[in-house]
């Protein structure tokens, strides 16, 4: 029953975002839900997702905020057609072998930039935070927000 709500209130709160983006905010709370210390739960993104890919891109407004489509292809090295604009939302990429394999895309509010109840899964950079994870350099701290639904990753190589 508590994985049925919990699936519900993920759906209401990706109703602006793309199904990437909901099914990876099921796959980071599924991965919390199956952790045994819940208080040092430690993640690899390299492990979890249903599909393969070598590299992983983060693109917000702390990491890479000026990228838009033609930045994202020269950093990425992989023509990007996608939606993402300067600050207006985040963009995790996915590439196997050149080619992007899947795209999480997440808005900001316009009025603070980042909401909560739309950034299910939130990053903390740090001075250690790389252009690009790698799937076998992707082990992440995950912590459940204090307040509201949603986590927080932060990389721990």
């Amino acid at each position: 029953m508590k994985n049925i709500i919990l699936l519900v209130l993920i759906t209401l709160v990706s109703c602006k975002e793309n199904k990437n983006t909901s099914e990876f905010n099921a796959i980071i709370a599924e991965s919390y839900n199956r952790c045994n210390q819940k208080d040092n739960c430690v993640i690899d993104m390299g492990e979890i997702f249903p599909f393969e890919w070598d590299k992983m891109y983060v693109f917000s407004m702390d990491h890479y905020p000026e990228a838009d489509a033609k930045a994202i292809s020269k950093i990425t090295g992989v023509k990007y057609n996608g939606k993402r604009k300067f600050l207006e939302n985040r963009s995790i990429i996915f590439i196997n072998e050149g080619q992007i394999v899947y795209e999480v895309l997440t808005y900001y509010e316009p009025e603070g930039y980042i909401d909560t109840k739309h950034m299910f899964v939130e990053f903390i950079y740090g001075n250690d935070f790389p252009p690009y994870f790698t799937s076998d350099n992707s082990k992440f701290k995950l912590t459940k927000f204090e307040k509201g639904l949603g986590f927080n990753l932060e990389y721990i190589r």
